[in-house]
């Protein structure tokens, strides 16, 4: 076997020194251009976005949109005087977040539908289960070694909605409205789900809108009752079938009515847009409107001889 010659090992090795420094210079510019953000392998695209920041624990303050879950009286053996109880809201689009804060007796506190503020000791007849409102909170100062600050309540408004239907029922104190809400909107709890698509998923045509029976609770100083002149009437002035137009604070199982009012000529309730399975077209779901929306004069009135308590 014959040995290789020395000059043709010297340019071999030559050669593959060559090789490997060229594939040296074409990896580092490719991994420069790649950056440490820019994933690797194969479907690696542009850099990284950061993980979104989540509010701190301990914010200051803050506000909650949601459903009324319940309100505890407070103890009557309990050291804090100008306590009244803890609400519990839950909030719009987290299934597993309830909001927990106290409700202490102060001027500073507003719990309001609308123009009218209820009185600190009339809160627990108001603050029933199922009410759609926003609270605001911020945190509770009056411990300041306690390591986990509760929330305290700083104001609640309940939000109002427009509906237009026909009168189902009339009870002491309750009436029942079976309609959808004006305008083409969305019912809110809908709304807050996201299923404003077709099959409850979302989408870019609107899904229908369901008729719905409103139980509404009446309450006196609170719901005001017109008829199509815009004159106070009361709630036995209204007949079962009659077409309405209201403004609502959502609620299920009940709700609380803010006004009533019988619709002037040509407008009103339109049931020709819809049946018992569904109505509304063409005009993209909403939510709720806010405190200041609603009919005109609701909020601050009486209601009238069928008006009550609930």
């Amino acid at each position: 076997m014959l040995a290789p010659r020395p000059g043709r090992t010297r340019r071999g090795m030559f050669f593959a020194a060559v090789s490997c420094c060229m594939v040296l210079l074409c990896a580092i510019p490719a991994e420069a251009q790649r950056g440490p953000n820019r994933p690797s392998g194969p479907g690696g695209g542009g850099p990284r976005r950061p993980p979104p920041k989540k509010p701190p624990k301990d914010r200051p303050s803050g506000s909650e949109q949601g459903r009324l879950i319940k309100f505890k009286p407070a103890k009557e053996s309990s050291e804090d005087e100008d306590l009244l109880g803890v609400l519990s809201v839950k909030a719009f689009g987290n299934d597993k977040k309830v909001v927990r804060m106290l409700v202490r007796r102060s001027d500073d506190l507003k719990v309001r539908v609308r123009d009218h503020v209820f009185d600190t000791e009339e809160l627990g007849d108001v603050l029933w289960k199922g009410l759609y409102c926003t609270a605001s909170w911020r945190l509770d100062n009056r411990n300041p070694n306690r390591k986990r600050k509760k929330k305290e309540l700083q104001g609640l408004s309940f939000d109002t909605l427009d509906v237009e239907g026909t009168v189902y029922q009339i009870d002491d104190g309750m009436v029942v409205v079976k309609g959808v809400p004006r305008g083409g909107r969305q019912w809110p709890d809908v709304q807050a789900k996201g299923r404003s698509g077709p099959n409850g998923r979302p989408g870019n045509r609107p899904r229908r809108v369901i008729r719905r029976k409103l139980k509404l609770k009446v309450l006196e100083d609170v719901t005001t009752f017109l008829d199509a002149s815009g004159d106070e009437m009361g709630l036995d002035d209204f007949e079962i079938g009659q077409e309405v137009e209201a403004t609502v604070v959502y609620g299920r199982p009940y709700g609380m009515v803010v006004a009533m009012r019988i619709p002037s000529d040509g407008s009103g309730s339109n049931d020709d847009r819809g049946d018992d399975r569904g109505s509304g077209r063409g005009n993209p779901p909403a939510g709720p409107s806010g405190p200041g929306g609603g009919l005109p004069g609701g909020g601050g009135g009486r209601g009238g001889r069928g008006g009550g308590r609930g």
